[in-house]
């Protein structure tokens, strides 16, 4: 396979050690996602992040309401990473975390046919 060095050469790269991971999964992000639930009650959804480490998180809502984003070590003990301190329809983030798990959820706000759609994902 032709690629370009620091020379801009064209070099050709045979019989390469470079080895591909048999487990493609294991390099894919992973993600919990809700989308247009009512937004009338409490939502909420968790991710169990594995050996990732950078988390984005997106929020959106038709009617204000607050977002509560939390991370825990055993999926027991939770710790607040952010919490709105007033009422909101978006909420994005991306931060590293050595946590195991993390969990958004949204307060009930709005009336009927009001949505809001949670997505938490973890990259390597």
């Amino acid at each position: 396979m032709p690629i370009s060095n620091k020379t801009d050469k064209l070099v050709t790269i045979s019989d390469s050690e470079i080895q591909v991971p048999v487990d493609v999964q294991s390099v894919l992000p992973k993600k919990s996602e809700l989308y247009g639930a009512d937004e009338t009650s409490a939502q909420s959804i968790s991710l169990d992040i594995g050996g990732f480490k950078l988390v984005e998180v997106v929020c959106e809502a038709d009617t204000a309401t607050t977002f509560t984003v939390e991370y825990s070590f055993d999926n027991s003990h939770w710790f607040t990473y952010y919490s709105s301190a007033s009422a909101e329809t978006s909420y994005n983030d991306v931060f590293w975390t050595g946590a195991q798990y993390i969990r958004v959820s949204s307060a009930a706000a709005g009336s009927a046919g009001d949505t809001v759609s949670l997505i938490a994902g973890a990259k390597p």
